[in-house]
C-alpha cells in the first residue's frame, strides 16, 4: 500500500528555493561519504524536503527580494509505495497552483565518487537509461506534459563547499572538504532535460550521451532543483494543465480520472507542493511581480 502524508505549512517561495539548494548539498555530501545508491539518495532527498519544509523561519540569501519572503499557505504532500514505478522514473515533482498543475518526472543516476563515472556508463547501461527516459517521456506526454529529466547525484568533492542555512550532519562534514570549484553545492542534484539528451528519433544526441566536463559540470548542461522550481512557477518551462487533466489525445479534460490530475497512478516517490488560500487573481499578480524581479536578477 502507498504511504501518503499531507502537511499544511506557512512558508514562502524563498524558503522553498533555499530548501531545494540545501537538498543538492545534502545528497552530494551523503554520496561522497557513503557512496550511496540512487534509491536511497532519492528517499533521503524526499524526507529532508519534508523535514525542512515544516521548519519555521528558514533564512534565505540576503540578495533575495522581499517578495520571496511573502508568507504563503501550502500543502506539502509526500507519497511512496513499495514497488518501483512502472513508467521509467524514480521521482515525481507536482506543483499545484490556482493556474493549474505542472508535473515533472525524474530518472535518477549516480556519478560515482570513486570511479568518477556515471554508474550507468556502459553500453547496456546507456541502452537501459534511454529506454527509461523514452518510457517516462511518452507516458508524461500522454497527459499533456513534457517535463522529463535525468537527475544526476554528484559527489560534493566535485562542487564548492556548501554554506547553506539548512544543514545536516552530512553537510557539516562536507564543509571541511576542500572546494575544487566555484560551482554551488546545490548541483549535488543536477537535472538535465530530456530534450537535451535524446533527439526526435529517440537517439542519443551526444557520444557519450552524458559527459562530466569538470568540477560537477556536465555536457549537456544541467540545472538545480531550485532553478526547476522557479522555472515552473514563471512558466519558463512547461504549461499549466487543468486539474481535470487531458485525454490521451490531448483533446480535452479527462473526466474519468477519479483522483484528478496528474494521474491516478502514484509514483514510487513524489514531492507535492500545493498553494492554498489565494485567489487566481492574487496569484497572477504575485507571479507577475515575481517574474519582474527574476528579469532584474534579484532571485539568484
Amino acid at each position: 500500500m502507498p504511504v501518503l502524508r499531507d502537511y499544511t505549512v506557512q512558508t514562502s517561495v524563498g524558503a522553498l528555493l533555499t530548501i531545494m539548494d540545501s537538498l543538492g548539498a545534502h545528497v552530494g555530501s551523503k554520496l561522497q561519504l557513503f557512496a550511496t545508491d540512487e534509491r536511497t539518495l532519492t528517499d533521503d532527498l524526499c524526507d529532508m524536503f519534508y523535514i525542512w519544509a515544516q521548519q519555521p523561519g528558514i533564512p534565505t540569501p540576503k540578495y533575495y527580494h522581499p517578495l520571496l519572503q511573502r508568507p504563503l499557505t501550502m500543502t506539502i504532500s509526500k507519497s511512496t509505495q513499495q514497488e518501483e514505478a512502472d513508467y521509467g522514473y524514480d521521482l515525481g515533482i507536482k506543483l499545484d497552483t490556482p493556474e493549474g498543475i505542472k508535473y515533472a518526472v525524474l530518472q535518477a543516476k549516480v556519478y560515482d565518487p570513486q570511479s568518477n563515472k556515471l554508474r550507468c556508463d556502459s553500453q547496456q547501461g546507456w541502452i537501459k537509461l534511454s529506454s527509461q527516459l523514452i518510457l517516462m517521456r511518452a507516458w508524461l506526454q500522454s497527459w499533456g506534459s513534457d517535463l522529463a529529466y535525468l537527475l544526476i547525484y554528484v559527489p560534493i568533492s566535485k562542487l564548492a563547499r556548501p554554506v547553506l542555512p539548512v544543514s545536516t550532519w552530512e553537510i557539516g562534514v562536507a564543509q571541511t572538504l576542500k572546494p575544487r570549484s566555484k560551482k554551488n553545492a546545490a548541483f549535488g542534484a543536477t537535472l538535465i532535460r530530456f530534450d537535451s539528451l535524446l533527439d526526435k528519433n529517440q537517439a542519443w544526441k551526444l557520444t557519450p550521451p552524458v559527459k562530466h566536463v569538470r568540477n560537477g559540470l556536465f555536457k549537456p548542461a544541467g540545472i538545480t532543483l531550485s532553478r526547476l522550481l522557479i522555472d515552473l512557477l514563471l512558466c519558463n518551462q512547461g504549461r499549466w494543465i487543468p486539474r481535470g487533466g487531458f485525454q490521451a489525445d490531448g483533446s480535452g479534460p479527462n473526466t474519468e480520472l477519479r483522483h484528478g490530475f496528474p494521474f491516478n497512478y502514484i509514483p514510487y516517490r513524489e514531492i507535492g507542493i500545493s498553494v492554498e488560500d489565494i485567489s487566481r487573481e492574487e496569484w497572477r499578480e504575485y507571479i507577475t511581480e515575481l517574474r519582474e524581479i527574476w528579469n532584474n536578477e534579484l532571485i539568484g
